[in-house]
């Protein structure tokens, strides 16, 4: 629901008692809301003025009460403090496999979503054992081509390469997920040109450059057209393109590439973000090589 219709419920709404459940869920829809844009501090504090009225009136192990407790879990993991997430989609989880079922969707929602806060504190190896377990049952339940179910094979893919380095594996299990993707969802969806970068980023990983270098330029032409040239996305593919260029020593192509992309991060994120910096350092090796080369 848009923020502005969670406003508008919740303003009619907050009237009621405390306890009444009417209330309860124009609270918990505004906080959703609020998550959504990005306002997650107060989402917080609204997730955790329902947790107390739900546990007191529905009970602590009432699905209402637990989705509750997911999502206030994923309102911290949006401050970065996913020490806290962690430990409360553990207590969750643990309700909901024992009262909802392993199978159900919002017990699968919670495996999933404590997948993604070991794997952002690199515990990769126990992230990787949960996802396979969400990806199994989804696979089971809602059938291999649901959008749910691609999502949690790209997921494992990355803890797979990214985290475990088996680049091999994830690249496998990323051109099966993109495979799908490109005929269920098309070859311009924002997932599938996320699945198509991350096979040419294992791919890279595994020095298979010049096969990277064919999918970053396929998924380059299409961010361009689709999401424009400034997009964060489309930035990260063109500074992957000249890492993959720079390796196979077409310098002069990867420094204008880079350049280009400094330039536009430079204006549009600021001279001292992260992704611009990480560009400029990645422009610096670039001309070094080039140098290195010729000398």
């Amino acid at each position: 629901m848009q923020l502005g219709l969670a406003e508008a419920w919740w303003s009619s709404a907050q009237r009621l008692p405390d306890e009444d459940e009417q209330r309860s869920a124009a609270a918990h829809n505004l906080a959703t809301a609020l998550l959504d844009h990005g306002n997650n501090a107060k989402a917080e504090t609204m997730f955790r003025e329902v947790l107390v009225v739900r546990q007191r009136v529905l009970g602590s192990e009432h699905p209402h009460t637990l989705s509750t407790a997911g999502n206030l879990a994923m309102s911290l993991q949006a401050q970065g403090r996913n020490a806290e997430a962690e430990t409360m989609l553990r207590e969750v989880l643990k309700v909901e496999q024992r009262v909802l079922g392993r199978e159900d969707l919002d017990t699968m929602a919670t495996a999933n979503n404590l997948a993604v806060a070991l794997r952002a504190a690199r515990k990769y190896a126990e992230a990787e054992v949960l996802y396979r377990e969400v990806l199994a049952v989804r696979q089971r339940v809602l059938g291999r081509e649901h959008p749910n179910t691609l999502r949690t094979a790209n997921n494992l893919a990355n803890v797979l390469g990214q985290g475990l380095c088996k680049f091999a594996e994830a690249e496998t299990m990323l051109r099966e997920t993109l495979a799908v993707q490109r005929r269920v969802m098309g070859r311009e969806h924002p997932e599938t040109l996320r699945t198509a970068s991350n096979v040419a980023n294992a791919q890279s990983a595994q020095s298979k450059y010049a096969e990277a270098e064919t999918m970053h330029r396929e998924v380059f032409a299409v961010q361009q057209r689709v999401l424009g040239r400034e997009h964060p996305e489309t930035l990260g593919t063109a500074t992957n393109l000249a890492i993959a260029l720079r390796a196979q020593r077409k310098y002069g192509e990867a420094e204008t590439m880079l350049r280009e992309t400094l330039a536009v991060q430079e204006r549009v994120l600021g001279s001292r973000h992260p992704l611009t910096l990480m560009t400029a350092k990645n422009l610096a090796v670039c001309v070094l090589s080039a140098r290195g080369a010729t000398s």
